[in-house]
């Protein structure tokens, strides 16, 4: 810049000083916009740069970085599989029913039984001393599909029967610890219901489609399950035993392995299983009343029916599904019976007397 000879001193320092403030804030302008657009410092450190005129001419974008090449997996038939799939986490391996039992569940021995006794009577328990009173079994099933259930269940009296389901978790030490709470048991068998598909017993059902010798497989599948039992029981409305071959086949197993039946049946039922059993030789009866019903109120009403039969006839055996409402009925129902001349026992009590 040139200065004119009449510029005193004052101004040419005015001019000096002007000029450097515009070219600051011209350096602060410059240092705003490139962290704008390159991702740089924010305002307050180009600022700061301005200030200490440090902003460099030339911003060096940062370099892009190479995507990571892809992964491929196999899978289970040998082909790739994208890596889109890859970077999925792999779900956590679920810890077997051993592994997640709590101490209380850990595996309990299964029981002798009365060796004395021969055949299914070897895990029958004793009934009480009344022999002329008349007796009621209730048979209670589908239990230890519901841990509670099963705990609420080993809690009433000894004289209940509880019918395990071979589909309870840790189904072996399941009926080793019922059998230890006093209890007498059976084993609920899945077997094919009438309302079939839309009710389903299972991969181990007893299904009447089934050839003889697979039928006897899942019916020998079940007996390993539970050990210190007297018998099974069918359940009702089943389909299973309307084949006559596939019957025969079942009994014929019960038979080798000396177990016990009942058979839960309902009005309009066609009992084939009685004259099976009895040509095969094995012991059991038919349940008297099924006392499923929906709500307590029902549940006293079959109650009371049940009472009827056995005073009429000398004994009575009802079957009703292990649930909460049923069990809390069941418990306070016991208590009444001494006072009606009635004697709970377990169903071997009526089986060995057959009455």
């Amino acid at each position: 810049m040139d200065w004119d000879a009449n510029d005193s001193e004052q101004d040419r320092k005015g001019v000096v000083l002007w000029g450097a403030l515009n070219g600051g804030a011209l350096l602060i302008l410059v240092a705003m916009l490139a962290g704008h657009f390159v991702g740089g410092p924010g305002p307050e450190k180009a600022l700061e740069y301005g200030l200490r005129a440090e902003i460099s001419t030339a911003v060096e974008k940062p370099k892009p970085v190479a995507p990571k090449p892809e992964v491929e997996e196999p899978t289970a038939g040998g082909e790739a599989m994208a890596s889109s799939e890859s970077n999925t986490p792999e779900p956590k391996a679920e810890a077997s029913p051993e592994a997640q039992a709590p101490d209380s569940q850990k595996h309990v021995p299964t029981p002798q039984g009365d060796l004395s006794a021969t055949g299914w009577l070897r895990y029958a328990r004793s009934s009480p001393t009344r022999p002329d009173a008349p007796m009621v079994a209730v048979i209670i099933r589908g239990v230890g599909i519901s841990e509670r259930t099963a705990k609420a269940a080993a809690a009433l009296p000894a004289g209940f029967t509880l019918a395990v389901s071979p589909y309870a978790r840790q189904a072996e030490d399941t009926g080793n610890r019922l059998f230890a709470s006093g209890h007498e048991l059976l084993i609920d068998l899945p077997m094919e219901p009438g309302d079939f598909p839309l009710s389903d017993p299972g991969s181990h059902g007893l299904m009447s489609f089934l050839a003889p010798t697979d039928a006897a497989k899942r019916l020998q599948w079940s007996l390993e399950r539970i050990k210190p039992r007297i018998g099974v029981l069918f359940p009702p409305k089943e389909r299973f035993s309307q084949s006559a071959v596939l019957l025969e086949s079942a009994m014929a197993e019960l038979k080798k392995e000396e177990t016990a039946y009942i058979q839960s049946t309902v009005p309009g039922d066609i009992d084939m299983v009685s004259a099976a059993a009895k040509r095969a030789g094995v012991d059991g009866r038919n349940a008297d009343i099924v006392l499923g019903a929906a709500g307590a109120g029902g549940i006293q009403e079959n109650l009371k029916r049940l009472e009827q039969e056995a005073l009429a006839k000398g004994s009575a055996i009802g079957v009703i599904y292990a649930s909460p409402v049923a069990i809390r009925q069941l418990g306070d129902w016991s208590k009444t019976l001494a006072n009606k001349g009635l004697t709970l026992v377990p169903a071997s009590g009526i089986l060995r007397h057959g009455k």
